[in-house]
């Protein structure tokens, strides 16, 4: 790597600092006799070495200036010559990698699997699956728009018959809408840069939880909830703090410290995919709001958040109160 500007750098010497009229290369070197040893071997290049920059397989930077025309692929160099990589994986402990060679790429399948970081494989097929699953789904609505546009305009129906089929038509148009959102999403987590992200199915619970190993893993046992949790994720990354976690490695909200507005989000776009799969009641158009989180249930029967349901029953209960209250003022008012 190059530099052109004033460089410090600590050693077991104390702070060092290299003029920027000399370029400094950085060579690890490893003795053979004692592993634990290394040390820097320093050589000066001419300046102009680094006004081009050369990329090759997978976009990554050639590390040619000692002749090795090794690539930096982050946590791994790869020799293109031999078609190695020349340092094992760090992540090669971790349960889905233990069964292969701590040097290979992608799990010995680049077909099918990418290492955009020589740390970690993960299969982009899964997030590519997921978008044509919501496209087909948009491609199903768009039938049934069409279907009902027809019924409207080649039939003699009654103003409230016509009402109605417009009402659905304008609900499957927002559920379009927001699946449009839905695949934004998932093409922002595509897009970063910063993050490794991994979409994990099964089990009963969704949840977005980051890893020992620094690996974002988006938990859900359907689409639809991993479409809820991607807006989670998005949400995150658009924000101005970018994506936090907790001690427990959770994701935080993103939008409100009690997550009440992320979920809001994240329930509508799930509904947009599969009204079903959102257990209570939403209205018209995909509103979902407090109310609706409020009233939500688990599989078990359970409120999925008590303490809106306990604000909701409150609610209830003072507005139950002051509907008698007003009918014992009516009634007072009438017999005077």
């Amino acid at each position: 790597m190059c530099w052109d500007t004033p460089f410090h750098e600590f050693s077991n010497y104390g702070l060092v600092k290299f003029p920027p009229a000399t370029v400094r290369i950085f060579r690890m070197v490893f003795n053979k006799l004692q592993l634990s040893d290394t040390f820097f071997k320093i050589i000066d290049t001419p300046k102009n070495a680094c006004n081009t920059l050369h990329y090759g397989f997978n976009g990554k930077e050639e590390q040619n200036e000692l002749g090795l025309q090794w690539q930096d692929f982050g946590f791994r160099n790869y020799d293109t010559a031999i078609g190695r990589f020349m340092n094992i994986d760090p992540m090669s402990e971790i349960p889905q990698s233990i069964s292969y060679s701590p040097y290979n790429y992608a799990i010995n399948n680049p077909i099918k699997f990418n290492d955009p970081d020589g740390m970690k494989w993960k299969d982009p097929s899964e997030a590519e699956d997921l978008k044509d699953d919501i496209k087909k789904t948009q491609a199903g609505l768009q039938k049934d728009i069409d279907r009902i546009q027809g019924k409207i305009d080649n039939k003699d129906l009654s103003d409230e018959a016509i009402a109605r089929k417009e009402k659905r038509i304008a609900n499957k148009k927002i559920r379009v809408e927001r699946l449009d959102g839905a695949i934004d999403d998932i093409d922002a987590l595509g897009a970063d840069q910063t993050h490794t992200f991994d979409l994990v199915s099964g089990g009963e619970l969704n949840y977005v939880r980051k890893g020992s190993d620094g690996i974002i893993n988006i938990q859900g046992p359907n689409n639809s909830l991993h479409i809820h949790e991607i807006k989670h994720v998005a949400l995150g990354l658009g924000s101005a703090d970018g994506l936090k976690f907790g001690s427990t490695g959770l994701l935080k909200p993103a939008l409100s410290a009690n997550g009440m507005a992320d979920e809001i989000q994240a329930y509508g776009v799930q509904w947009a995919y599969r009204p079903s799969s959102v257990p209570g009641s939403v209205g018209d158009g995909g509103n979902v709001n407090w109310t609706s989180l409020a009233n939500l249930r688990s599989a078990d029967g359970n409120f999925v958040y008590p303490a809106l349901q306990m604000r909701y029953s409150n609610m209830k209960k003072q507005q139950r109160i002051n509907k008698r209250m007003q009918r014992k003022r009516n009634r007072k008012n009438g017999k005077q």
